[in-house]
């Protein structure tokens, strides 16, 4: 019964309709709907499809470095491991770092192992990626962060 999809879907809208009510069980629902009238609805749908965009991408690369370990990987389920893994970052910070290898390697099959170790990789490519742009950002922007923070002149 509880692998039944009719009641995962409901357990899923219950849950979503309690944590919808909480967060809006207090709140002036008027005052909110007045602000979204003067919102601009192309600027949020933008916004949207980037954000959807960088996570499609996003679940590419972790898909990418899991290609020598399981090249027959879907990015469907990297997609869908990735987003549950956000979701669990709602409620329990970090936790979207274990539940995101945990799903993907259970939906494609691979060992959990390989799905952490990709996870960490990708972890230190990101590191090492804002690392490099941090510093061209203060190279280029040199001039311009002594005048904002000028105690920043005793690193120079």
């Amino acid at each position: 019964m509880l692998k039944h999809p009719a009641f995962r879907y409901a357990l899923a809208i219950i849950i979503g309709g309690g944590a919808l009510y909480l967060a809006f069980h207090r709140q002036h629902l008027h005052r909110l709907a007045e602000e979204l009238e003067g919102a601009n609805l192309f600027v949020i749908f933008a916004g949207t499809l980037v954000m959807f965009l960088s996570h499609l991408v996003r679940a590419w690369r972790y898909k990418m470095f899991l290609r020598p370990i399981a090249p027959h990987t879907r990015l469907s389920s990297a997609f869908r491991a990735l987003i549950a893994g956000y979701a669990t970052n709602n409620f329990l910070p970090r936790g979207g770092d274990i539940v995101r290898p945990v799903l993907f390697s259970k939906r494609e099959d691979i060992p959990i192992s390989s799905s952490v170790a990709v996870l960490l990789i990708e972890r230190l490519a990101d590191m090492i990626g804002l690392t490099a742009l941090l510093g061209v950002t203060v190279l280029v922007f040199r001039a311009k962060l002594s005048v904002e923070f000028p105690a920043i002149e005793l690193f120079w």
